[in-house]
């Protein structure tokens, strides 16, 4: 299991191999993850939105704004 740092960017290229991989379940739990890792660490990390955008446009994700 990703841990810390670890989870940040890994997580989200997780949620969108799992999802390739139709384990649709999988792939929001490492959204999930990611997204809370983000929201704790590091909110306002220009590549990690990018990569979130990414994330919820293949996983049909209603984006949620994120304050700046």
């Amino acid at each position: 299991m990703l841990k810390g740092n670890e989870l940040s960017f890994n997580a989200f290229f997780l949620a969108m191999a799992h999802w390739q991989l139709a384990n649709k379940g999988d792939a929001r739990k490492w959204y999930d993850q990611a997204l809370q890792w983000m929201k704790k660490n590091q909110p306002n990390n220009e590549e990690l939105r990018r990569f979130r955008t990414e994330v919820e446009e293949l996983l049909k994700i209603e984006q949620k704004a994120m304050p700046k």
